[in-house]
């Protein structure tokens, strides 16, 4: 696994996607989670994820499945 391929940069590389923003320009992910945590986490048999990060709820599960969804609410 590269530095490239850790479940963290996946992450940003993912909310990069969605919103169409350069990686570079998100804010570091560590002032949302830190980075270590989500890597420890995911090395258990049960875990799961969840946090905010650059206006997403970010989900992650043990099987290294990370979904990104908005976290800004409707106003209807």
């Amino acid at each position: 696994m590269t530095a490239d391929d850790t479940p963290s940069m996946r992450v940003v590389d993912k909310v990069a996607t969605r919103t169409g923003v350069d990686p570079e320009e998100l804010p570091p992910l560590y002032d949302a989670i830190n980075p270590d945590v989500i890597e420890t986490v995911l090395q258990t048999d049960s875990a799961r994820v969840v946090f905010e990060y650059a206006g997403h709820t970010i989900i992650i599960t043990e099987e290294s499945q990370i979904r990104v969804e908005s976290s800004e609410k409707s106003t209807d």
